[in-house]
Parts: structure tokens; sequence; C-alpha cells
């Protein structure tokens, strides 16, 4: 049995010198200083949230079960 390449070679050639002009970014390789703050408060300010939300809602919402749980779920 023998392979065909009729497709491959029916393909047209690709330029490379215009796909070595094009960037995936919009805005070039560099970020813009707002850009990398908004991106670093959507990091950590949720994760500051969990953080916090542990210690007040403990002996309301959260025992020590839950949070055996949760490493115990998190290392699985």
């Amino acid at each position: 049995m023998t392979t065909s390449s009729d497709v491959i070679d029916d393909a047209p050639e690709a330029n490379n010198d215009d796909t070595a002009l094009r960037s995936a970014t919009l805005g070039g390789e560099q970020k813009r200083s707002i850009e990398q703050i908004t991106l670093l408060l959507f990091i950590t300010v949720p994760f500051l949230a969990v953080l916090a939300a542990v210690p007040l809602a403990w002996g309301w919402g959260v025992s020590w079960l839950d949070l055996g749980l949760l490493v115990f779920f998190y290392y699985l």
C-alpha cells in the first residue's frame, strides 16, 4: 500500500516573509504598566480574599473537618 501526496502537492506554498512580519499580540511584545497592575490585581485579590475569609468564617461555617477535607482533596 502506498501513500498519496496529492493533497500536499496541491497546497499553495506559504510566503515566509509575510508570516514573519505578523505578530500574535495586538500591542506588540511589551505590556503597559496599567496592564501589568491590572493583571496583578486580578491574580492577588481573589487569593487574598480566600485567605481572609477563612479566619472570618471560622467556627460559624468553617471547621477543622472542612480544613482537613480541603487539604485532602487538594492533594488528591
